[in-house]
């Protein structure tokens, strides 16, 4: 917006004694009102209290101690830092940037919410100390309202079916993570297994058909493929009993829903800001002072920075 402006004042400059009077009464007048609104904006920005805006447009701040003002000032391209590239496959392999500045770290570019436009850094064994605040992702924060809503009885769910509020106690904590959880796993243990007896039956129907194992071994390996057969009918009969009946799962579905529909689009980067807590760890506050929540930076079992937003309060 500021650009905006310097750039309308300058073409105004050159035009002065070229433009008809009305035509310059208007101009005047939209840069008056363009003025306006960026006094305006820079009041509340100062009203909140904040350090920061940054070019995505979320707004933080920092600790008085002003720890990691540093990180938080780099703009995110390795030839703006001067950040040097360290790829290396042998005898180890390496990808990272380092900084003659700050030589006991290495620097790691974010993925989110804009790939390649911040860093994160850990030490050289590869612990994480601190993390470029981007903002973050409107859909974990909203994960983390409506998980606090079910905990907290929302729309009185806990008077609900066993099976319906475990359907949608396991489908808030599957929403935005494709990692398959136990429920998962053990579809797929089963599918697998079903998979895996029907290709054993027809491999043994052909090393019989062809010869190359008697009829008492093949009866005796067809014995023991039933019995696995009837351990994975089983699984799949104690699986199916244990799941939510159709009507708990379109109930839950819909309990899901109304979550849903409260939260759309209600908090994102114009109405919640953020202030550092350490290295790690921001503090959200909603605009509207109804949501406090703590975000944490943490790398999972892949290497992959990964966010967790905990609901700390909720009006």
């Amino acid at each position: 917006m500021l650009a905006e402006y310097q750039k309308k004042k300058e073409a105004l400059e050159k035009e002065k004694g070229t433009l008809p009077e009305s035509i310059l009464e208007r101009k005047n007048r939209e840069l008056y009102e363009l003025e306006q609104s960026i006094k305006a904006y820079e009041a509340d920005i100062n009203k909140m209290n904040l350090d920061y805006l940054d070019c995505n447009g979320y707004k933080y701040k920092i600790p008085d101690n002003k720890e990691w003002e540093w990180l938080q000032n780099m703009r995110g391209y390795e030839y703006d830092d001067g950040l040097k590239h360290v790829q290396t496959s042998f005898p180890v392999e390496t990808n990272y940037y380092k900084s003659e500045k700050y030589p006991e770290y290495q620097f790691y570019p974010l993925e989110f919410p804009i790939p390649g436009k911040g860093w994160y850094v850990t030490d050289n064994k590869k612990n994480l100390l601190g993390v470029q605040y981007k903002g973050f992702e409107a859909d974990s924060l909203e994960k983390a309202l409506m998980l606090y809503d079910f905990e907290h009885n929302a729309y009185n769910i806990k008077s609900e079916s066993r099976g319906t509020q475990e359907w949608v106690l396991y489908n808030l904590k599957k929403r935005g993570n494709h990692k398959a959880d136990a429920l998962d796993w053990a579809h797929l243990g089963i599918m697998v297994g079903a998979g895996t007896v029907l290709d054993e039956s027809q491999r043994l129907r052909y090393l019989y058909g062809s010869g190359r194992i008697s009829k008492a071994e093949y009866d005796r390996q067809i014995a023991e493929l039933k019995k696995t057969a009837k351990a994975v009918n089983r699984a799949a009969n104690r699986l199916a009993n244990s799941m939510p009946s159709a009507e708990e799962q379109d109930r839950a579905e819909k309990y899901i829903k109304q979550l849903e529909s409260d939260y759309y689009h209600k908090y994102n980067r114009e109405t919640v800001n953020a202030e550092r807590l350490n290295g790690t760890q921001m503090m959200l506050y909603t605009t509207d002072t109804k949501v406090k929540a703590l975000l944490t930076y943490y790398l999972n079992d892949d290497g992959k920075l990964t966010i967790a937003i905990d609901i700390i309060e909720k009006k």
